[in-house]
């Protein structure tokens, strides 16, 4: 049976999820959304399962590269990331060795953008 096909198009994550910030981070850790993340970072995601207790990731989401093993933290902000939600994404993955990490917000500033193309330019295996 064929899959349905959509149209592509920005919304407002508010207008979807509100203010419900949990609601956002449970349709983030569904298989079908961590198979699309992957596909867009083209390496295979799957849910880690029980392997670390979620509440660990508070807002986030723990997945598995399918292929390496590795962690991969997914962390949802409905509004923009600030740099208290970056440390907190940073804290992760040092906490869990997480060899990647993804930031899906509304809206991400000059500034976090700088720092997250740097924190990629001095990381690369």
């Amino acid at each position: 049976m064929a899959k349905p096909v959509g149209k592509l198009r920005k919304i407002n994550l508010s207008e979807v999820w509100g203010n419900e910030a949990d609601g956002f981070a449970s349709w983030l850790q569904q298989e079908e959304i961590l198979e699309i993340l992957g596909e867009t970072m083209e390496r295979p995601l799957k849910p880690a399962g029980g392997d670390i207790p979620l509440s660990i990731l508070a807002g986030g989401v723990l997945a598995k590269d399918a292929k390496t093993g590795n962690y991969v933290i997914v962390l949802g902000h409905l509004e923009g990331i600030d740099p208290e939600g970056l440390g907190k994404l940073i804290m992760y993955a040092a906490g869990l060795d997480a060899k990647t990490v993804v930031c899906v917000a509304q809206a991400i500033s000059a500034e976090i953008r700088q720092t997250l193309d740097w924190l990629n330019g001095v990381s690369r295996d």
